[in-house]
């Protein structure tokens, strides 16, 4: 995870992505990777695949952080609704 936070940080997001699903393989339970690649995706403008990882944290970890807010957001401008970027 802070090596994926890291990456982001350097703006290197297809790298950190990879990071972040790399940690969600290794616990699948734990929210954070998938909620981190949700905010990676946004910045990759890939905003249908980050409502995907926003479900999953939303399943694992109800309410987690910003999750519901920016998962709406996404779907948004998945559906041509908002422009990105918000």
């Amino acid at each position: 995870m802070q090596r994926g936070t890291q990456l982001g940080q350097q703006a290197k997001f297809e790298e950190a992505l990879d990071v972040f699903r790399q940690a969600a393989m290794a616990d699948p339970y734990d929210p954070n990777p998938h909620y981190q690649a949700a905010v990676t995706m946004m910045h990759l403008e890939r905003a249908a695949e980050a409502v995907e990882a926003y479900d999953t944290t939303e399943r694992l970890a109800p309410g987690w952080f910003n999750s519901r807010a920016e998962r709406w957001v996404a779907a948004e401008i998945a559906a041509g609704r908002l422009e990105h970027p918000v």
